[in-house]
């Protein structure tokens, strides 16, 4: 039974439009962050690389946010959509770390940014072969956004606090300014920063998948590694979400031999923890999952080396045997999810938790799964009972016997040590006095 359901979450600034103030007080590891050292031959900046160089990217003098020059961009008017940017050196990495990113935009009155134009700040995750995990974003300018003039200067922050997936192990920013086709406008940039906020892996991200990894990442999902990597039957949905404006989704392989999809999170355990995890899935009745298509959900404990420790405590949460929820309308404002817990203690080598949410494909039986509202919570385990301690204060005394005496007729769910109920079989009677005596002077330590 899953005992506690409070969701732990780390708080993170998702927001597309910035809504975190302030600069992260952890050193920036950005080198010429602000422009004013001037690259080499066609770079027009020292320790970036862009990406279509050209007349369209320059370091200008014409404003500055800090020091005396700043990053100016315009779109490639090529009729495409197309993005101009910058990109900074990888920096290494751990998985679950928290990194605080910074940027700050402008355009100007008479080149200002129109139509649909809009610059954004991204962090991106890499694996070791360089597969590009997730990608975090923030947009920082647009059309709508006030302009400078010659009387005032509009500096607007960009910021993010993203956290790297498992299996990252480096980052970059990279400052884009993304043009639709022809519309027209400038956008500078300045004091660009990358820090360290610290490591933490205890709580869960991105709880209700309202947040993809990415176009052509390795992960569909933000914060939510999945397997096998880059698999296209794995993304956010707004189809049918539980809460929020998303929910996750995946479906089968369709490789014609029986596979498994899924998406899951790794936490830090101590042996003797009690591990509670929590979603909720449904099946479209209009692509309700066939045969022996099932969704899962796993806790899988390994140790601080990675392997894998005997047995995996899984749950099959969802089959075609359940029922189907109908499309989100007027009628069915709420769609019909199945709740799936399960919990297990951690056992003893075990340094990590990972929390999996999956799908078993039969073949090339059909339909899809929806997932919604993940939870998991790692607690202390509750101490083991110890009989004829009716009073729940340790030792076997006569403070036990009065406490029977006083919740005597009491009853319990059995096994939930109640007061007086010395035996713990959910009644306060005779046998629990008798229990007191057999075990007189016991520590219970």
């Amino acid at each position: 039974m899953v005992v506690a359901k409070k969701m732990l979450t780390r708080m993170a600034c998702l927001a597309l439009i910035a809504a975190c103030g302030g600069t992260a007080q952890a050193q920036n590891v950005l080198l010429n962050p602000s422009f004013e050292t001037a690259g080499a031959g066609a770079n027009p900046f020292a320790n970036w690389t862009g990406f279509f160089f050209g007349p369209n990217i320059s370091r200008t003098n014409f404003t500055a946010r800090t020091g005396a020059f700043s990053c100016k961009f315009f779109g490639q008017f090529n009729g495409e959509y197309n993005g101009t940017g910058i990109v900074s050196p990888t920096t290494n990495v751990l998985p679950n770390q928290n990194w605080n990113a910074q940027a700050f935009f402008l355009h100007v009155v008479g080149d200002a940014l129109a139509g649909g134009n809009f610059a954004e700040l991204q962090v991106q995750f890499l694996a070791s072969n360089n597969d590009v995990l997730e990608v975090w974003t923030v947009r920082g300018l647009d059309a709508s956004s006030p302009q400078s003039n010659a009387m005032t200067t509009t500096w607007l922050p960009g910021n993010i606090a993203a956290t790297a997936p498992d299996e990252a192990t480096k980052a970059r920013v990279i400052p884009i300014l993304l043009q639709p086709a022809f519309d027209a406008g400038a956008v500078y940039i300045d004091d660009v920063s990358l820090s360290n906020a610290g490591t933490t892996n205890t709580g869960m991200i991105n709880p209700g998948f309202e947040f993809s990894g990415g176009f052509q990442t390795a992960s569909g999902i933000r914060s939510w590694s999945q397997f096998p990597r880059f698999a296209g039957g794995i993304f956010t949905n707004s189809t049918l979400p539980r809460t929020g404006g998303f929910a996750g989704f995946m479906f089968g392989q369709f490789s014609g031999a029986d596979n498994f999809n899924g998406v899951y999170q790794i936490f830090d355990a101590t042996p003797g923890q009690l591990v509670d995890a929590e979603v909720f899935m449904t099946h479209l009745n209009t692509d309700p999952i066939t045969g022996g298509n099932y969704g899962f959900l796993n806790l899988e404990f390994y140790t601080a080396s990675n392997v894998l420790i005997e047995p995996i405590i899984s749950n099959i949460a969802l089959t075609p045997a359940d029922p189907a929820s109908p499309p989100i309308s007027v009628t069915n404002p709420v769609p019909l999810y199945k709740q799936v817990q399960t919990s297990a203690i951690v056992p003893a080598g075990a340094a990590r938790v990972r929390m999996v949410v999956g799908m078993f494909q039969q073949g090339a039986n059909g339909g899809g799964i929806h997932f919604d509202d993940a939870s998991i919570t790692i607690a202390a385990a509750p101490p083991a009972f110890c009989l004829g301690n009716a009073d729940g204060m340790g030792g076997v005394n006569f403070d036990d016997i009065t406490t029977i005496l006083g919740n005597f007729g009491s009853s319990y769910e059995p096994g939930s040590a109640g007061l007086g109920d010395a035996n713990n079989d959910g009644s306060v009677n005779f046998d629990d006095i008798t229990t007191v005596l057999g075990n007189f002077g016991n520590p219970c330590e």
